[in-house]
């Protein structure tokens, strides 16, 4: 049987702890909010003097450069796409989302938040601890 191993970094920590939880009535279940998954810091208001003002949602990347502190590119503040950030920190977030389920599952099954190696067998949920970072 292989072993999976996974490097759960401070940015995991930091993501999950800025998850945006809601309740879905529908389906009875809570959930990661599917518009604001990392809450809405830098929500934006359309400029209009209707009271419906419409909300226009931040992107995933803002919302996660936001919570990891990762700088967008200068003069990009009014895009009408919103911030930019360059390939190389666009991967990096895109990773780290992509990585998000295997981090709350070895939160949850280790009831710690202590950065580290861990490993399990493929299949299996019983993580542990490998090396310390």
């Amino acid at each position: 049987m292989s072993v999976i191993k996974f490097e759960l970094k401070n940015e995991h920590i930091s993501l999950l702890k800025a998850l945006n939880w809601t309740f879905n009535k529908e389906i009875a279940r809570p959930m990661v909010h599917n518009l604001d998954p990392f809450g809405n810091k830098d929500a934006i208001y359309s400029d209009t003097d209707d009271e419906d003002a419409s909300y226009i949602s931040p992107s995933i990347h803002e919302e996660m450069a936001y919570v990891l502190g990762i700088p967008h590119i200068p003069g990009t503040e009014k895009d009408a796409e919103g911030k930019q950030y360059d390939e190389e920190a666009k991967a990096k977030m895109d990773k780290l989302f992509e990585e998000l389920p295997t981090a709350i599952n070895i939160v949850m099954f280790t009831k710690s938040f202590q950065v580290g190696t861990y490993r399990t067998k493929f299949g299996y949920c019983d993580w542990k601890l490998e090396t310390n970072k």
